[in-house]
């Protein structure tokens, strides 16, 4: 790792806090919704049985690929991505009882879901191909981790990865940093999550009076940035919510929001479990789901997503995607977490790229910077939660980033004594 420098400034770290997992699942369930789509758009009265059991071999994913494949490829595919330019460390062996995919939520405002955009979130997706057991991490915007963009390596906030680079920037970043072996990835925006919302008929919610105005509040951009129109929401309590409706009511930050026990959070933790909310609704009425409104959601997807509308793309092709339907027809969630999972906050000065055998600042200080308590040991913990891999041992390759956080942040890890005080 000659291209890296190993001294820095030191980051100004602030008091040690915990940060609440805000886990956004309407990546996963677009992907296999669409999984479950591509089958209906061909036999609209299967049974799941005949779907695992055409898509399980080659001659029916064929099949299927006649029908519908240059649909795909057109509405849904980016046919710009290269997997060859996407790697992973030496020595790594997860195996191929995983599949693993990243799946991102974008903050472009215009039909180019990649170009420039900051992927606000990041989400890793691991699949066990033979139990069908999902478990997802989600990757906190503001990490500091290392990623190539160009030839010059940065040690920025994850989020900018994409806007200095590409999603094959943010891909290599991942594997990099967390050992993983990921090729393949999907992005969704605003319109993405409402369209998948009013293709399972809306949603049912109970809301105050101040998430009312906020909603409507809201409703004034996002039927601007997606291009969708809606009524105002006119009442509080009890209420059906349209897809751009409870898009909205995801993004309210400003007042509270009350958890079924009475207890109440605010700001992002309030806006994150809005989130989860909305989401776990989808995933359970994809879950439920007949054929009518999977044939629904495949018009959704196929049809709606073109030209200045598109609001989902993906790197898997079709052969790819129709491989995941025995797993998603078991598709099961068994945990949930973030990452890092032992980490504090702080202003982190004088971000670091080093470039063109120069060491530079990208800018003078960025606020409110997530930093690891030890890259080795929070990896470790990863496999043991993705994979039950336990005292995994981390590759040379995120050893020596986190050898590089520690001296570049000032952070070091947790102690055992420290993490078992923490947990009492």
């Amino acid at each position: 790792m000659s291209r890296r420098r190993r001294k820095y400034k030191k980051a100004s770290t602030g008091r040690n806090k915990k940060i609440k997992t805000a886990l956004l699942v309407a990546e996963i369930i677009i992907i296999l919704v669409l999984a479950f789509a591509a089958a209906m758009v061909l036999i609209p009265n299967a049974k799941l049985k005949l779907i695992s059991s055409m898509t399980s071999s080659a001659p029916g994913r064929a099949l299927i690929s006649f029908f519908i494949g240059s649909d795909y490829e057109k509405y849904l595919q980016d046919a710009n991505f290269n997997s060859d330019n996407v790697d992973k460390n030496d020595n790594l062996n997860i195996g191929e009882e995983y599949t693993n995919i990243a799946l991102f939520g974008s903050d472009s405002r215009g039909s180019d879901l990649t170009s420039g955009a900051h992927f606000d979130s990041t989400i890793i997706v691991s699949m066990n191909n033979k139990t069908g057991e999902v478990k997802m991490v989600s990757v906190y915007r503001d990490t500091v981790l290392e990623f190539v963009a160009d030839g010059d390596v940065y040690y920025d906030k994850a989020t900018n990865a994409n806007a200095y680079g590409n999603t094959e920037t943010v891909l290599n970043m991942l594997n990099a940093n967390l050992d993983l072996d990921i090729t393949d990835y999907a992005v969704v925006n605003f319109a993405g999550l409402a369209n998948v919302i009013d293709a399972l008929g809306g949603m049912d919610v109970t809301i105050t009076k101040d998430e009312m105005q906020w909603i409507n509040n809201y409703l004034g951009e996002t039927r601007e940035v997606t291009g969708m129109t809606t009524l105002n929401v006119t009442k509080s309590g009890a209420v059906h919510l349209t897809g751009l409706q409870a898009t909205a009511y995801s993004r309210i930050r400003q007042v509270a929001f009350y958890n079924e026990d009475g207890t109440s959070v605010n700001n992002d933790y309030g806006r994150t479990a809005r989130q989860r909310l909305v989401l776990m609704n989808i995933f359970q009425k994809a879950k439920s789901a007949g054929a009518s409104e999977m044939l629904q959601i495949a018009n959704a997807l196929f049809k709606k997503n073109s030209g200045d509308d598109k609001f989902l793309v993906t790197s898997m092709d079709l052969n790819e995607i129709l491989k995941l339907i025995p797993t998603a027809i078991k598709f099961n969630i068994t945990g949930t977490t973030g990452f890092p999972t032992e980490l504090t906050s702080g202003t982190f000065y004088n971000p670091v790229v080093y470039r063109n055998g120069k060491q530079m600042s990208l800018y003078n200080k960025a606020p409110s910077c997530v930093f690891v308590k030890g890259l080795e040991r929070n990896v470790t913990q990863l496999h043991e939660f993705l994979f039950g891999t336990t005292d995994y041992v981390p590759t040379k390759n995120v050893q020596e980033i986190n050898d590089i956080l520690i001296t570049l942040t000032g952070v070091e890890p947790e102690t055992n004594a420290e993490t078992e005080s923490s947990a009492n």
